[in-house]
């Protein structure tokens, strides 16, 4: 998939550290044959055995995000699922602080629905098109595409996205504390190669250095 040998050469150098040589081996093979798609979910999720608590990049159901109704000034909460943006650190509840951390949430929206609404908004069809194909091969900034997520036959999450200029922050606490009272269990966690290919899109979108402004006094 990787055509340019000096991007690929790149990427395997911010290849995690911690990882064993197996483990490595296997994400720089993943990313030779896949980057930057992420349109195969056994490439992309994995079921971790640990489930003691959340991971950067889960994918979690019943999230709330406000959303600002410009007619009266007034936020509604809409219950989205949501993907861990904050660190790992960050969220495990063991890393005590002096004031409680707030955790990053993106909303990950179905593509189907998200379509269906650009189609009633009167967007011309070809855009669309176009729009779907650069989604799913990753080439805007600010959206990462997920596939839908099937077990034993059932779909447990459809194809969709997400948006990281659409975020929520939530204490920590209420982060610990999802399940069937608040909502929020976890519908699947990231494999290594999803995991990295969500730290390079937030990479992009947020960190861009090359924005042609001139700082200097």
């Amino acid at each position: 998939m990787l055509e340019n040998a000096e991007h690929f050469e790149l990427l395997t150098k911010h290849i995690p550290s911690y990882l064993t040589l197996v483990e490595q081996e296997k994400l720089v093979k993943c990313l030779e044959e896949n980057f930057p798609n992420s349109d195969k979910a056994n490439v992309v999720y994995i079921e971790l055995e640990d489930t003691s608590h959340f991971y950067q990049g889960d994918l979690l159901f019943e999230i709330p995000f406000p959303e600002l109704n410009l007619e009266n000034g007034q936020f509604e909460i809409n219950f989205l699922t949501g993907c861990v943006l904050s660190n790992t650190c960050d969220i495990a509840p063991e890393n005590k602080r002096i004031e409680e951390p707030l955790i990053t949430i993106a909303p990950v929206i179905p593509l189907d629905e998200y379509v269906k609404g650009l189609d009633q908004s009167g967007i011309n069809l070809d855009r669309i098109k176009n729009f779907v194909s650069d989604l799913k091969s990753n080439r805007i900034t600010n959206l990462l595409y997920f596939p839908k997520i099937e077990k034993d036959g059932l779909e447990l999450h459809p194809e969709s996205f997400v948006r990281f200029d659409y975020p929520v922050a939530l204490p920590a606490s209420f982060i610990s504390k999802l399940g069937k009272e608040y909502g929020g269990d976890r519908i699947v966690s990231l494999s290594n190669y999803g995991f990295y290919l969500l730290i390079f899109k937030l990479s992009i979108h947020y960190c861009r250095l090359r924005e042609g402004v001139f700082r200097n006094n």
